[in-house]
């Protein structure tokens, strides 16, 4: 299986932002485009790695939490404790609401199997073969 990681980088670049725009609205905030553009740079990057370096840690738990927390940072900056974890709860919703939409979506089509049968994860980074 061939992976492009320009279209990784350029999809993730796309639902990223979206997700993030999605999340201002449910919040009433207001982002500059930038902080937007700079933060779904961030997230893209992110997914892309995974097919370009091979660090295990880098995509554990706790890595994942902090790339988002930093994502939202860098979008709708800190505003004190209250008003972070609130972005951050929001961010996770629209996300898992986005999740939902999708898993949907493939039932409703109904595409042969799962939504993830193509997505493949390996050892060395995403230099493999399918398993």
């Amino acid at each position: 299986m061939t992976v492009y990681v320009d279209l990784v980088f350029l999809s993730n670049l796309t639902i990223d932002a979206s997700i993030l725009m999605t999340t201002a609205k449910v919040r009433h905030l207001r982002p500059r485009r930038r902080r937007v553009a700079l933060s779904a740079s961030v997230g893209a990057a992110y997914a892309a790695a995974m097919f370009v370096t091979s660090v295990p840690y880098l995509y554990s738990f706790g890595a994942k939490l902090m790339i988002s927390a930093f994502m939202v940072y860098l979008t709708f900056g800190y505003g004190g404790p209250l008003r972070f974890a609130r972005t951050i709860g929001s961010f996770y919703l629209v996300n898992f609401a986005t999740l939902g939409a999708v898993i949907g979506i493939s039932s409703l089509a109904k595409w042969s199997g799962s939504p993830w049968r193509g997505i493949a994860f390996t050892d060395d980074g995403g230099n493999g073969t399918v398993v």
